[in-house]
């Protein structure tokens, strides 16, 4: 069962408190709080949360690697593994497009 109806504090894009009008801490909607718990786990490397040290995808292993289907299909397939095991989301709700792009 993932993480649904839930809310958790709203942070920017850049990992920053988000505040409203009266300068106090934002609370996120539950579509935003599941948005930002996603992006945590793309973007953490295991050994990152000291409480966790098995938790995140480790997505910077794949920099600089050859942009190509096998990698794009492990990026895919560690991606969801890790959003399945730490149960964010529910494997029925899932969806996972890995764009190969160049930079």
């Amino acid at each position: 069962m993932g993480l649904y109806g839930i809310r958790d504090i709203q942070i920017t894009d850049d990992g920053d408190l988000t505040l409203d009008s009266l300068g106090d801490i934002k609370v996120a909607t539950p579509l935003r709080t599941m948005a930002q718990l996603i992006n945590w786990v793309i973007l953490t490397n295991k050994g990152d949360v000291i409480t966790s040290p098995n938790f995140g995808a480790n997505i910077e292993t794949f920099y600089g690697k050859i942009n190509n289907q096998f990698t794009r299909n492990l990026i895919e397939r560690t991606v969801v593994s890790e959003l399945l095991e730490t149960r964010v989301i529910d494997s029925n709700d899932l969806i996972v497009n890995v764009l190969p792009i160049d930079i």
